[in-house]
């Protein structure tokens, strides 16, 4: 199995399971008195824990995984090189923020340091990553 097609199944299966865990955890779902049950049990805890932000990694990650599944394997290497090192960056960014201490008062100030942590991160990943895939793709498409 090669590194294309894990990454397309693992980033596939991560972002399944977090679309499910919020569809489930939803205000929506209390029209049912099964679907209550289960948001009872602890497994729709972990929708309270500001961690849970970590995981939202796999969602870009699915999207550029797809872009670069049906394209050659030099596109897609081009690209995995960066983001296999960015992304646990990103995951340890997100907790390293989520374990600063909060006040939650008026001057609330996590959503300022989400901001100014996370956001870049994110943009960073995104914008270089499209920018590795579609050079390494005319680059490529030009000397074919």
């Amino acid at each position: 199995m090669s590194t294309k097609k894990n990454v397309f199944i693992v980033s596939g299966v991560a972002t399944l399971f977090i679309a499910s865990l919020f569809i489930l955890g939803s205000d929506s779902c209390y029209a049912s008195p099964s679907c209550r049950g289960l948001q009872e049990s602890s497994v729709f805890d972990v929708l309270n824990d500001d961690n849970v932000m970590a995981t939202f990694i796999f969602i870009p990650l699915f999207i550029l995984s797809l872009i670069t599944y049906k394209m050659r394997d030099e596109v897609f290497y081009a690209w995995w090189n960066f983001a296999r090192w960015l992304v646990p960056v990103i995951i340890v960014a997100t907790f390293l923020v989520n374990m600063m201490p909060s006040n939650h008062g008026f001057f609330n100030m996590d959503a300022l340091i989400y901001l100014l942590v996370l956001a870049p991160l994110y943009a960073i990943l995104i914008l270089v990553s499209l920018w590795k895939i579609v050079r390494t793709y005319l680059k490529l498409k030009k000397g074919v």
